[in-house]
């Protein structure tokens, strides 16, 4: 059962890491279409804390939390 274990904390961290980069794509791609301002907006909308994403620490929730943002209004 430990490797098991081992191989689901791997695929966690795995799962976690590609949460990060998409996060800090779709990040870059609004800053380039709606610049820092209007990330900042995303951010706030979307009750982000943090200024940019870390690739370990993000989780499914924070891409659904900036795609729920209404971008008709940043």
């Amino acid at each position: 059962h430990v490797v098991g274990e081992e191989m689901t904390n791997k695929q966690n961290k795995l799962k976690d890491n590609m949460y990060g980069l998409v996060c800090e794509n779709i990040a870059a791609y609004i800053k380039h279409k709606y610049g820092k301002e209007g990330w900042e907006n995303v951010r706030k909308l979307a009750n982000i804390d943090t200024p940019s994403f870390s690739i370990h620490q993000v989780g499914e929730a924070d891409i659904v939390k900036v795609f729920k943002v209404d971008y008709e209004n940043i």
